[in-house]
This record gives structure tokens, sequence and C-alpha cells, in this order.
């Protein structure tokens, strides 16, 4: 495993700009709204709550339906909905503006995870520990199903859902080592399973004509969804690969590993495009013990990662997400504030009012889980990074 590329004291170190705390059990799901100025989140404590990103404050009341674990959010491609994912295997439908559900959906035996939206915001896509994927009709008032009311074949839980471009198939993944393809309109797989080594992650490409997966043998699969057939199998993780992210332009393709490092790969070549992100520093008590989340900035100049620190000693972690350079695999910046599990973190872009300020301006937002008897919170930091 290669030596880390620059020292934790030559890097600079970021203290959280907000942090929003109520949340009463862990913070599973968070996405940005189109304004910029809130976010909502989604926690086991059953509630959906929104966010006031300057004043950290909580906006209105909790969004409450029981008391069943919410565990993912996805926002409507026009901004004004938000579906959630719940414990009891309910897919329940928010108006942004109301606060109010407009539909349940109901037809799962199980949590319910995984969810997302088509490109034009008609359809609802939801995978579930019952083994299979369901679609759902935004626009009919009953919250039916559409034509194909589930796609079954899965053998354990589905655990990644995508659409596909054209909207008439859709892709899962499940722990059961298999990716598959459906028609939307029959409810049928299309071809055989694609088999994959306890397949954890994947992630559809720009251009919507690949796939790429992260499975528990350390390989990250390119896969050809017209062919059905692996176009590249990349190996240099020594343990499971559980995040998987592709840059803007398609080029390359970014993993995170529990071997506790990042690696680029160039789409093309299929090579590691740089010596792997070193993310276990010298000493354990600094870094990622198990890398859980990777993520490219919207220019591909950066890279963060997030994940579990060493649990061995029982001592907090001072960085929990650290910013590279894509380029060169150097360490930037490492963020203060959070001790504990980091599951996942998105990237907001250069903001119009700063683009012609010296730096880049990025506020990266993730979360993590806290220990027993303190409170859950999520975090927004926003660095000024000096582009290469």
């Amino acid at each position: 495993m290669a030596s880390p590329t620059t020292k934790t004291k030559e890097t600079s170190a970021i203290t959280p700009r907000q942090k929003f705390e109520g949340h009463t059990e862990w913070v599973w799901s968070i996405i940005h709204l189109p304004d910029g100025q809130r976010v909502m989140t989604g926690s086991y404590d059953g509630s959906l709550r929104m966010w006031d990103v300057k004043s950290g404050k909580q906006i209105g009341n909790d969004w409450r339906d029981g008391e069943s674990k919410v565990y993912g959010i996805a926002l409507s491609p026009d901004g004004k909905k938000v579906v959630s994912a719940s414990e009891d295997g309910a897919v329940r439908l928010w108006d942004i503006d109301t606060c109010k559900i407009i539909t349940k959906w109901m037809g799962h035996k199980d949590t319910v995870k995984p969810v997302c939206w088509s490109p034009d915001g008609r359809r609802v896509l939801s995978g579930s520990e019952d083994g299979t994927a369901r679609q759902w009709d935004v626009e009919l008032e009953k919250g039916e199903s559409i034509i194909a009311s589930k796609f079954e074949g899965h053998t354990d839980s589905v655990i990644g859902a995508i659409h596909l471009p054209g909207g008439q198939r859709i892709i899962t993944c499940s722990v059961d080592d298999s990716l598959r393809v459906w028609n939307v309109k029959s409810g049928k797989q299309i071809g055989d399973d694609w088999k994959d080594s306890g397949v954890r992650s994947i992630a559809l490409s720009p251009d919507g004509k690949k796939v790429v997966s992260g499975g528990v043998d350390g390989a990250v699969r390119l896969w050809d969804i017209e062919t059905c057939k692996v176009i590249k199998k990349w190996t240099g993780h020594t343990n499971g690969v559980g995040s998987v992210c592709w840059s803007r332009d398609g080029q390359r393709v970014l993993s995170g590993s529990n071997d506790g490092t990042a690696r680029q790969w160039d789409v093309d070549s299929g090579e590691t495009i740089l010596e792997p992100v070193e993310i276990i520093p010298a000493s354990i008590e600094t870094g990622h013990e198990t890398v859980l989340a990777v993520v490219y900035s919207p220019d591909t100049t950066f890279i963060a990662t997030g994940g579990r620190d060493s649990l061995d000693t029982g001592e907090s972690i001072e960085h929990s997400v650290k910013i590279w350079d894509a380029k060169t695999g150097k360490l930037v910046a490492a963020l203060k504030g959070q001790t504990d599990i980091v599951w996942h973190g998105a990237w907001l872009g250069p903001r119009p009012e700063k683009r012609s300020s010296p730096g880049h301006m990025i506020r990266l937002l993730g979360y993590g889980i806290q220990p027993t008897g303190s409170k859950p919170r999520f975090w927004i930091n926003t660095p000024t990074l000096s582009l290469p």
C-alpha cells in the first residue's frame, strides 16, 4: 500500500460552516433543495426535516407519517416534491411547499432503501429488502403502481435501482450477487443476470451507455448496457468496494474500498490514472479505516472521501472527510467537525457570485452517525481551494 502523499500537518484544516441538530436518531439521507438556502434530511427517528442553511435552524415542524425509520430520500427533477423510503415498506411522496404527504404507496413487504426519479419526473423507482423493485406513477391520485407493479427475480435485498435512458428499462443490483435489466412495460427481466461477486454499488455513466459496479471481491467492473457484458474489470483494491462514482465527462471512474483507499480509473484505457489515493496515514488514528463515500467535485478537479474511522482505540478522530487533488493525489484539505462514520457526501459547484473570485468556492455536504448518547448532526463546509 502506498505511503501518504502529503503529511497531515501540510494540509488545510477546515471547520464546519454550520451544523444542524434536532434529530434523535441516525441521519441516513440528505438532499439540497434548488434554492441553495435549504437542505432536507431523513432519519431513523421517523422524520424528514427541512433546515435553513444560513442559520442552521429547522424550518417548520418535523414531517412525519408514523414512526417508521426513514432511509433514502430523493428530490423530483422539478424540485417541488420529495420521495422517501421507509422501514415499513412504504414509499411516500411529499409536497415541499405544503410539507404534506401527497401519496403513500404500499406494496413492498420489507424495508425500502433506494428510491429514485425518472428523468421526466413522472415515475418513482424503489428497491426493497423483499427482493423486488417497484415503479410508481406520480400522477395517479391513488398511488397505484404503473403497468408493471413489481419486478421480481432477485433472491435477496435490492440495494440499487436506476432508470435507463429512454424510459423503457431499469437496472437493479442485489445482495444476491447480480445486476438485472427489466422491461418497464412488461415487468419481465431482459436477458440473463449480470453476475458480480457481492455487488454493493452501481452508477450509470453520464451518456447512459455503461454501468460501473463495485463488489466485495475488491473488483470494479465496467458493463456495456446493450451487450450486457463486462467491458473491463479493474483490480487493485484488496477489500470490498462500497462506493463508485463517475466524473461528469464520463472519462473517469472513482472507487472507494474497505481497504482504506480510493482509486481513479481511466475508462478508455482501463488503467489506474495515478497511484491509489491513500486514506490511511501512518497512524490509523488520523485517517479512515474504511472508505464509504467517494465523490468528484463538479469540475473533476478534486475528490472528497469519507468513511469509518478506526474503532479499535475508541478515541475521537479529528478528520473524517478529506479533499484530494484529483490530478496528483495529494491531500489538499481535511474537514474538521465530524468525528464518526461518514456515509455520503455531495458537492455544490462554484456559486455564481463567486465565479470571478480567487480560488474555488465549493460547499460540501456530508453527514455521519454519532455515538450513542450524542445528538445526530450533519454539517456544511465552504472551503476555498486553489485550482492547479
